[in-house]
């Protein structure tokens, strides 16, 4: 393993744009907003075999250990936004792990945000996308920081997909929310779930249907799987990114208070 200190870039989505773009409050809610908790932040790279993948890690200063979780980004790649989510989720009392999925053609360090990250993430398979993940937790659990038996994935729009994916893989995971991921391929492995899952969708998601939502919920209801879906109204795909084209401050709020409940229900107890 190898890690740095993470450096600044003038490129970065700064905190105080991200907030603005946000309401002037963290997505979390005032209290966060208030008095946010001092976090570390590194950037990593773990191994999927000999293969390098590049990740941003926050923890909190606190004294641990804390449940882990992996945040599993768009299809854009890691950028500033799913960065300062994980940063967000790390004051929140987790530690974050937000990698990097174009590592395998890019290179641990290549940016997310580029037509390059999107070309990589449509050829990486789903098969490998999931192998990296399962590294993420395998080097989460390793971390003396972590609770190995408080673990749990987050993920938006094409990680939506995964993180339901990986939840129906890794039966240690003890917690899984997606954000507008596609459940199509995840339906018939619903039955050997076992983490809580929530979910959120925007009603006027011109990418996923609101049947597709009522599906992953009818398919999580038949099996007995302890689940809440939710579908907000007026909002379309990406209402949680500040600064996008579809985002929803009412959605995203809510969808976020509702992620730190869940996590605070099946990890943090």
């Amino acid at each position: 393993m190898a890690s740095e200190p993470m450096a600044a870039s003038s490129k970065d989505l700064t905190r105080r744009e991200f907030l603005a773009a946000a309401g002037g409050a963290l997505l979390a809610g005032e209290v966060l907003a208030a008095a946010p908790a001092a976090v570390e932040a590194e950037r990593v790279t773990y191994h999927n075999g000999t293969m390098p993948i590049g990740a941003n890690l926050y923890r909190p200063q606190a004294e641990g250990p804390h449940p882990g979780l992996v945040v599993i980004h768009e299809n854009r790649g890691l950028t500033d936004y799913i960065a300062e989510t994980a940063r967000q989720l790390a004051q929140a009392g987790y530690v974050a792990l937000a990698p990097n999925l174009v590592s395998r053609k890019l290179g641990p360090d290549a940016p997310g945000g580029t037509d390059a990250a999107m070309a990589a993430l449509r050829e990486l398979s789903t098969e490998d996308a999931l192998s990296d993940l399962g590294a993420a937790l395998t080097f989460l659990k390793a971390r003396p920081e972590v609770r190995a038996d408080r673990l749990g994935c987050v993920g938006f729009c094409y990680g939506g997909r995964l993180s339901l994916l990986l939840a129906c893989h890794q039966p240690d995971l003890d917690a899984c929310v997606v954000f507008y991921g596609r459940p199509g391929d995840a339906l018939p492995l619903i039955p050997q779930l076992r983490a809580p899952v929530l979910a959120h969708y925007g009603e006027k998601d011109s990418a996923i249907p609101v049947a597709a939502a009522k599906e992953l919920e009818e398919t999580l209801r038949r099996h007995g799987k302890v689940h809440e879906v939710y579908i907000y109204p007026g909002a379309g795909h990406a209402f949680h990114r500040p600064g996008g084209p579809n985002y929803h401050p009412d959605a995203a709020r809510a969808a976020w208070q509702r992620t730190l409940d869940w996590f605070a229900r099946y990890l943090a107890a």
